[in-house]
């Protein structure tokens, strides 16, 4: 499981206390927040902390780059 690499989308409250949470934890090799639309491919799994709004755009690249979100 160490060897995951998470990419968090969303920088407000709820992914701040993710990344904290992963980083306790040691849960996973790199855990970062989204940045660039190129730099998906690099991680394993994406954890969509986004407001609801904006929350589909998040799921429309878990599925552009078949990440499971």
């Amino acid at each position: 499981m160490k060897s995951l690499k998470i990419l968090i989308l969303g920088k407000g409250s709820i992914g701040r206390a993710i990344y904290y949470y992963l980083k306790k934890n040691r849960i996973a090799k790199r855990v970062a927040f989204f940045d660039k639309e190129k730099e998906v491919k690099n991680f394993d799994i994406l954890i969509g902390a986004l407001p609801s709004e904006i929350a589909k755009n998040g799921l429309r690249m878990a599925l552009k780059y078949k990440k499971d979100l």
